[in-house]
């Protein structure tokens, strides 16, 4: 058996502008003005550091933030996010390893297939960050996320089934590579694949 396991952002959903607007537009409720480039630079990769270190947020101010903004991503920012989705083979699996969080992700792959009539969340088995807006599997670079979904799949695993990791960020394939090298006697046919998408 083959085995993919994709990312989310940048690898399948190519989110960041819709990220960027969502964050913007709840920022500035709190008077705070970001462009793309600081968004990019600073607050893409982890917004977490940007709003608690930089902005002084609360826990509980964080976690409306967040929820705000995920508000605005599904339901403003839809259409500015691009999808680009894997030739997929019956005989294979496909699961989604992202810290976005797991609801999110089945909320916008669902409406993706409602407006293109397709099928794609019958596809993907989504291995993530659970469903509140308080991460609880550090983030990429760590390869914990890796770690968390090869156990939930371990049990569904031959000896002689392949891996392929799909990443698009350093981040990410570092978390690959070293959940590689923590796992080399559990799975030794991996191979992990640097995503380009533009």
């Amino acid at each position: 058996m083959i085995h993919h396991f994709w990312d989310w952002d940048d690898s399948i959903a190519m989110s960041r502008n819709a990220l960027y607007l969502s964050y913007k537009k709840v920022l500035e409720e709190y008077d705070k003005i970001i462009d793309f480039e600081y968004f990019n630079n600073f607050i893409y990769q982890d917004s977490g550091i940007y709003l608690s270190e930089v902005c002084n947020f609360s826990e509980k101010e964080i976690i409306k933030i967040k929820k705000k903004k995920e508000d605005f991503y599904f339901n403003f920012f839809f259409n500015d996010i691009r999808f680009i989705w894997p030739e997929y083979d019956i005989n294979e699996k496909y699961y989604i390893v992202s810290n976005t969080n797991t609801n999110l992700i089945k909320k916008l792959i669902k409406k993706y297939d409602s407006y293109h009539n397709s099928n794609h969340l019958e596809k993907f088995q989504i291995l993530g960050t659970s469903s509140n807006c308080k991460e609880v599997i550090k983030r990429k670079p760590a390869p914990d996320l890796y770690i968390n979904a090869f156990d939930m799949w371990i049990n569904k695993m031959n000896s002689d089934d392949l891996l392929h990791i799909y990443e698009d960020s350093p981040e990410g394939l570092k978390s690959a590579a070293d959940f590689a090298i923590k796992y080399k006697n559990k799975i030794t046919n991996l191979h992990i694949h640097h995503v380009k998408n533009k």
